[in-house]
């Protein structure tokens, strides 16, 4: 089955990192230069998190879709950490109709999450066509930012420190990316998730 990339739906209510936590580590004070650690904070999360972060995984919990041509054994989703799913599709006629819960199972593997049908269940019949198979799911280790792996959560603060400290490009690759440091590097490893 052919499937594009995925949509966001419903972006994460908090980042995964507080800015008085930043500012803690920061050791600011004041709050002169809040809107710009906080800036700061947003860029090393985008960095870090969704679909096309470096991570390939969600942080803050977020609602995601993903669309294919049809059903297939198991429906791949590009994100790990899966909590809630719902799956829609266009019958034959082209009317849209929602897969019932119960009729299907959340799980994971090494490479990421996805549904499939619950055992004894079979996909009801569904338009082949481009995307008239849609899973909506929220992704993301919870909702509040200590949930977030304390690892990752001291990766961001050493990113926002080198931004905060470094407010001119670092790198002499010309990138465009945010330089990550051996340590950063090295909190990060163990969330990398596969591609699929």
């Amino acid at each position: 089955m052919i499937s594009r990339p995925p949509v966001l739906i419903t972006a994460p209510a908090a980042l995964p990192v507080a800015l008085a936590d930043v500012k803690q580590h920061l050791r600011v004070d004041h709050d002169d230069e809040d809107a710009l650690i906080t800036t700061y904070i947003e860029a090393a999360t985008a960095h870090l998190d969704g679909y096309s972060g470096a991570l390939g995984r969600a942080l803050i919990n977020q609602e995601w879709r993903q669309d294919f041509d049809g059903f297939c054994r198991i429906l791949r989703l590009p994100l790990p950490n899966v909590s809630a799913a719902a799956v829609a599709y266009d019958d034959a006629d082209g009317v849209e109709q929602t897969v019932d819960s119960g009729s299907f199972r959340i799980l994971s593997d090494q490479m990421s999450a996805y549904v499939a049908a619950s055992l004894d269940t079979v996909w009801p019949s569904a338009r082949m066509d481009a995307g008239s198979v849609r899973v909506t799911f929220t992704a993301g280790f919870g909702d509040e930012p200590a949930d977030v792996p304390a690892s990752l959560r001291s990766a961001i603060l050493l990113m926002v420190g080198d931004l905060y400290e470094n407010r001119a490009t670092v790198s002499e690759r010309g990138s465009g990316q945010i330089d990550m440091s051996t340590t950063v590097n090295a909190l990060i490893a163990p969330y990398r998730r596969m591609t699929i």
